[in-house]
């Protein structure tokens, strides 16, 4: 039986690293992480687009604000014009997804409390390991677990709540 992977989309408008704003839409799956296609024109004095950006920023139609950390540039497709603007399709692609603020790295996310959750957790932690031998054993202070993580943020600016996913070692 296949396993089903969830996919959230949302569409609306970004701020590209070279100052351009475009529409767009963004998908995002466990495996594929995030894609961000976009659309627009940009003006024909611009060479070549820029290929990665440490952060894109987006609004949903719905106002929700979106940021992207560590972007690259995956596909580029310009379109012939006789005018002074050069319609554009791109294709973005990122493993960091941050829902409900903008931000330009990692370290500028500040919050008070954290909730997470990691179900089976205490199964986990109590059955006997049937697995090959730890050399040296482990000690409870050496202990890492490996659990997607679950925030739940207070919006910034007041009200609402903010999530964000991912992976902590």
């Amino acid at each position: 039986m296949a396993e089903y992977e969830r996919e959230d989309m949302w569409q609306g408008q970004w701020l590209m690293a070279d100052g351009q704003r475009l529409q767009g839409e963004l998908s995002f799956t466990e495996g594929a992480g995030a894609i961000l296609r976009v659309f627009g024109s940009r003006p024909t004095s611009l060479s070549e687009p820029v290929r990665w950006a440490q952060a894109l920023h987006g609004t949903t139609l719905g106002g929700q604000d979106l940021t992207l950390l560590d972007v690259a540039l995956y596909r580029s497709q310009d379109h012939l014009s006789g005018s002074d603007e050069t319609p554009t399709s791109q294709e973005w692609r990122s493993q960091t997804l941050i829902l409900g603020v903008h931000v330009a790295t990692e370290e500028d996310l500040q919050f008070s409390t954290a909730t997470f959750r990691i179900s089976g957790i205490e199964e986990w932690l109590t059955e006997p390991w049937h697995g090959p031998a730890f050399s040296p054993p482990p000690t409870l202070g050496a202990c890492d677990v490996h659990a997607c993580v679950v925030a739940a943020l207070p919006r910034l600016g007041g009200g609402g709540r903010t999530g964000i996913g991912t992976w902590s070692t």
